[in-house]
């Protein structure tokens, strides 16, 4: 009788539970991406629907995965950039320096005084 391995099996695309071929792979991956570019699909239910897809199907396009993140951090932070109102932004800055302050302040003496406690 063979032993049986208690790991899981993985593949080159990190693929766990599902073994499909990288043809259906793709397909699901591109059909939820569109799914999820409409107003259908909240952004919330869009990652858990992504962390599902994920564990059964893998990363179709891992080799992209790199350059794809680089790109979308840059346009969301461009695009939050563009919904910003010059004015209320400047008035928040002012209104909350103080409370700024305190909370780097307050955060570096806690986390002194946790260390230091932590050490003796």
């Amino acid at each position: 009788m063979p032993i049986m391995s208690t790991q899981p099996v993985t593949t080159n695309t990190g693929q766990l539970f599902f073994n499909s071929s990288t043809t259906i792979s793709k397909i699901i991956f591109i059909s939820c991406m569109i799914l999820c570019l409409t107003l259908f699909i909240s952004p919330a239910t869009a990652l858990f629907m992504g962390l599902v897809i994920a564990q059964f199907t893998g990363h179709p396009y891992l080799q992209y995965n790199h350059k794809a993140t680089t790109l979308l951090l840059q346009v969301s932070v461009i695009g939050l950039g563009f919904g910003m109102n010059v004015h209320s932004a400047m008035q928040a800055g002012k209104e909350g320096i103080l409370f700024t302050i305190a909370s780097i302040t307050g955060t570096l003496v806690l986390g002194t005084f946790n260390g230091q406690m932590v050490k003796y």
